[in-house]
């Protein structure tokens, strides 16, 4: 199984451009490695992704990131092999914390509030349904169908 968890902060603001019909964003992430050793991880994300690194993310933020490893093999100009590249294709993006000047403060407020919002609809509506649902059955079953 190829997958890969990582938690770390952006190196510099994610590097966003149309490929095709596609998104393609790439960044770099810092990761504490081990005895005060950083290590730096080339990531690249599509489409959604990108456009969600793009619009909540900034220098120095906070990431957790899941995704796979993938090679590059790279070539000289004569077309022979000059080795392999090693970097992240992430699937998915968790903001963990963002560094003080954030440059979309106000948007990633609301997009919050917009999420707690529709999660406690869901719970509200969740509820209504069991308790419908209870009493549906409580008008159906009379002491006569009982087996005891």
């Amino acid at each position: 199984m190829n997958k890969v968890f990582l938690v770390g902060n952006l190196v510099k603001d994610v590097e966003v451009k149309e490929v095709g019909e596609n998104t393609k964003g790439s960044f770099r992430l810092a990761v504490n490695g081990i005895k005060d050793k950083t290590l730096f991880f080339d990531c690249t994300c599509w489409n959604k992704t990108a456009d969600f690194m793009r619009g909540y993310t900034n220098k120095g933020a906070k990431v957790y990131v899941e995704g796979a490893i993938d090679i590059y093999q790279k070539k000289n100009e004569d077309g022979s092999f000059a080795g392999e590249k090693y970097f992240i294709n992430v699937v998915s993006v968790e903001i963990i914390s963002k560094p003080n000047a954030t440059k979309n403060e106000d948007r990633i407020n609301e997009s919050e509030k917009n999420f707690n919002q529709k999660v406690s609809q869901n719970q509200n509506t969740k509820q209504e349904d069991k308790q419908n649902s209870f009493s549906s059955v409580e008008q159906q079953v009379e002491d006569d169908d009982l087996p005891f």
